[in-house]
């Protein structure tokens, strides 16, 4: 880690000395670059880059790489602002957050990610996006390291009009490491120019991921394992050159059926699908889409030990790499001025740099003429490999769609193939025409290159606009049923009638039985309570009987004092006591009976009134069973009938089958025979059309760049031309101050670029 630091603080130093050479400060783009990896050696995060085409699919692996559809992937919702996703832990408060930096200063937090297209795309309803917000940031866990880490999207290179390339080539400059996808046809002339020119000098660490693997042809034999053999041959042989420096990795996924089996809001993996995925099938198409091999190359290649190696040493070789460009461009402009400089030293200067300014002017349009030819016949080489790519494109999709075609053997599957076409055409034909475009685009960005290098080596670079994606038109789809007799398909119908009435019958039919026996279960009840009722009322009247007949009164008398009246019977009282007798009599134990014999009557009454209610509610009862037991009879008849019906209809529809097999083979297989005629020629009809339409409009979109490149570099020519003439003049007439003065502070940053080119080397030895 120490080591590290010294080389951070080292080359921090270099590009400090560089700054300070002035000369360096004229040279196109110097000042940009410098600041770039100025930043890029002291920054705070590790910067892995995203590069990729429209026809890559880019954002789709981004989105599978989150694991949420939150990024456009639409042509009409065009990415308008640089978006970065951010490393976070699993335990981070902001993890599936994001946060849109106004240019305003102002940040704003997004919590539904699924707003985000109103803060990064051109069709959004809240704000001018490319006016108002400068930039995204996306919490996400991405990989297991504690060191600040963020993947950054590019815009790509399929917007060279709105800057798109040049914001690219500046992100790729500031970044640490690239992810480069390829589309689905492997690398293509314009990718490994794209990589040499842009990609090479900046960067030392790559993952190249081939995408698409689930579209690979298995007819052709094309497997994952023979197209990534393939790549590493092409990228160490046409790319790195057997460069020690560089560092690549090389995996195959599917970023669609990696996004489908994780985003559980997308309900289908094709547009064209029917049924809603299930949990199992996700599951699938997550081993299926090889993206673990994606995430294990990178944990172990950008893993916390990694990290500040890949950012110090490889951002040192790059600028390394750039000191050395710096030195090559102020080399020829000091061999350039030095040789005027002896022009103008040498006898009869005067007259030798006369007769140069006058071949100069003399060759102007003859070398505006070369200038010209080699752009146009530049662009009819770009044509006919134009041409060739349309047509070996075209034919290929079409012996794929012609060997799916052949593949079907009943009517649905051919007729479900016709259905489908159209769609699998122009979604075919959409990545055909932006390839072509894309093709155009670099080729034209290379072609500009090579133009302004003739004109001028140190010369500003800007792109030319191609035009925008070519528009399809689609394949009408073709339908035809294949028809049945209509006595099966009448026989069908009853059988389907009936067999959508059976459910129904089988339930009334349940529910008789359930009613019959929950009926007689009530009966049975009844019943019981009839013959408790009985046996009640029986012990109530045995009850009564055994009280016998009500017991007589009881009399008796006896002797009971007695007051005398009168004065002299109470004197009397008091000397003796009377007696009189008296009768007395006792019935209680007769009204007790009464009373007992009463209660057990009432309650013989209230047992024959229970009786009674029992017995008419055991009649309805049995009414009502009667009934159920009726209806269950009917219910079990007539499914039974219905049953007889189904095995009748079942018969006749085998021998009506039998009958007709022979002939509906025959027919079947005329059909399908004529069908797949049919849809093949169709097929043949629409891409050949395609084809001319894709290659005319190339043509003139090659044209108008020509026509763009042209005029510039007759501008350029003429600039270059100017200045050239305007030294050579000064330099006739003797004022050589100016330019001794140039040489010196060339010379002066030429010995010291050398220097520091030396350092840089010995530091990295």
């Amino acid at each position: 880690m120490e080591h590290l630091s010294t080389l951070q603080n080292f080359f921090s130093n270099m590009l400090g000395s560089i700054e300070r050479e002035m000369k360096l400060k004229s040279l196109q783009g110097f000042s940009d670059e410098l600041e770039s990896f100025k930043q890029r050696i002291n920054d705070n995060f590790f910067r892995l880059v995203v590069i990729g085409e429209f026809s890559s699919g880019k954002s789709t692996f981004i989105n599978a790489l989150i694991g949420r559809d939150i990024l456009s992937h639409a042509t009409k919702e065009t990415t308008a602002v640089l978006t970065r996703i951010v490393n976070v832990a699993e335990n981070d408060s902001r993890k599936g957050s994001a946060v849109a930096f106004m240019k305003s200063g102002e940040r704003l937090t997004i919590g539904n990610l699924n707003e985000l297209k109103e803060y990064t795309t051109a069709v959004s309803t809240k704000y001018q996006v490319a006016k108002e917000i400068d930039g995204v940031e996306i919490y996400m866990p991405l990989v297991h390291v504690t060191r600040p880490l963020m993947i950054m999207d590019t815009p790509g290179l399929n917007g060279i009009a709105e800057g798109h390339l040049e914001q690219t080539q500046e992100i790729v400059k500031k970044a640490h490491a690239c992810i480069y996808l390829i589309q689905q046809r492997g690398l293509t002339k314009d990718d490994l120019e794209f990589l040499k020119e842009n990609l090479v000098p900046y960067q030392q660490r790559f993952i190249f991921v081939q995408n698409f693997i689930d579209e690979f042809n298995s007819v052709e034999e094309e497997t994952l394992d023979n197209r990534i053999d393939s790549l590493r041959k092409t990228l160490t042989e046409k790319v790195f050159g057997g460069s020690s420096s560089h560092v690549f990795f090389i995996c195959g996924v599917s970023a669609l059926q990696e996004l489908v089996s994780r985003d559980t809001t997308i309900k289908r993996l094709y547009a064209t699908d029917v049924e809603d995925l299930t949990e199992d099938e996700r599951r699938h198409l997550a081993e299926k889409s090889n993206f673990a091999d994606f995430r294990k190359l990178l944990e172990e290649n950008f893993s916390e030990k990694y990290l500040d190696d890949i950012q110090y040493r490889d951002t040192a070789v790059a600028i390394l790499n750039w000191a050395k460009g710096l030195l090559q461009k102020i080399s020829r402009r000091f061999d350039e001025d030095v040789e005027v400089y002896k022009t103008s030293r040498e006898k009869n200067a005067a007259e030798r740099i006369e007769r140069l300014i006058k071949k100069i002017r003399d060759r102007r349009q003859d070398n505006l003429m070369a200038i010209r030819g080699f752009i146009s016949a530049e662009i009819r080489k770009l044509n006919k490999e134009l041409e060739k790519i349309i047509t070996d494109d075209v034919q290929n999709i079409e012996q794929r769609l012609t060997q799916e075609i052949n593949s079907c053997s009943m009517p649905d599957e051919v007729e479900s193939k016709g259905k489908s076409l159209t769609q699998k055409i122009s979604r075919e034909l959409s990545r055909l025409a932006s390839n072509t475009v894309e093709y155009c685009k670099i080729s034209f960005q290379g072609l500009h290159q090579l133009v302004m290098e003739r004109v001028e080596e140190y010369s500003g670079i800007r792109s030319v606009n191609v035009g925008d994606d070519f528009r399809l038109g689609a394949l009408p789809a073709q339908q035809q049923q294949f028809q049945m007799e209509s006595v099966i398909e009448k026989i069908r119908a009853e059988r389907y009638a009936i067999n959508s009435q059976l459910p129904g019958e089988r339930a009334a039919l349940q529910r008789a039985n359930s009613n019959v026996r929950s009926q007689e279960s009530n009966v049975r009840n009844l019943n019981y309570e009839e013959d408790d009722a009985q046996r009640r009322i029986y012990q109530k009247q045995n009850e009564i009987s055994r009280m016998g007949s009500r017991p007589a009164e009881k009399v008796w008398y006896e002797d009971v004092a007695v007051e005398r009246g009168g004065f002299f019977g109470s004197i009397m009282d008091f000397f003796s006591t009377k007696y009189e007798q008296q009768e007395f009599r006792d019935d209680s134990a007769g009204e007790q009976w009464e009373r007992e014999r009463r209660q057990l009557q009432n309650q013989q009454n209230y047992l024959t009134q229970q009786l009674v209610e029992t017995q008419s509610k055991k009649s309805a009862a049995q009414r009502v069973l009667d009934r159920y037991r009726h209806n269950a009879q009917d219910s079990a008849e007539k499914i039974r009938q219905m049953e007889e019906r189904l095995q009748r209809l079942t018969e006749k529809e085998k021998l009506e089958c039998d009958r007709l097999d022979k002939e509906k083979t025959r027919a079947r297989e005329e059909y399908v025979r004529t069908y797949k005629n049919r849809l093949r020629e169709k097929v043949s009809q629409y891409l050949s059309g395609a084809a001319r339409n894709l290659l005319d409009e190339a043509k003139k979109r090659t044209a108008e760049g020509e026509w763009k490149i042209s005029a510039e570099a007759e501008r350029e020519f003429n600039r270059s031309i100017e200045q050239k003439l305007n030294e050579l003049e000064r330099a006739r007439l003797g004022n050589i101050s100016v330019l001794q003065k140039k040489i010196e502070g060339l010379e002066q940053s030429k010995r010291n670029l050398e220097r520091y080119v030396r350092s840089m080397e010995e530091k990295l030895s």
